[in-house]
């Protein structure tokens, strides 16, 4: 059995993560969506490439297409590469 003193100092700890996981699962819900007006969604054909082995000092490049499938035109602000 869990001793009540534990469960005391557990259950703030529980309360945050939980809020936490709520918040974060709401930065991916797209508050627009709700609205019911036509928004643009963005579609790449491939998320990741694979350059293999290279040598060093070679630069290497690579385009990853995409498109708007949705029904609003698509601005895109800023781009980050990772």
């Amino acid at each position: 059995m869990i001793p009540p003193t534990l469960i005391r100092r557990m259950l703030p700890i529980a309360a945050l993560v939980l809020a936490w996981a709520g918040w974060a699962a709401a930065q991916d819900a797209a508050p627009e969506a709700a609205s019911g007006k036509p928004q643009p969604e963005i579609r790449f054909d491939s998320l990741k490439h694979d350059f293999g082995v290279v040598e060093d000092g070679i630069t290497l490049k690579h385009t990853f297409p995409f498109r708007n499938v949705g029904q609003a035109t698509l601005i895109i602000h800023s781009v980050k590469a990772g």
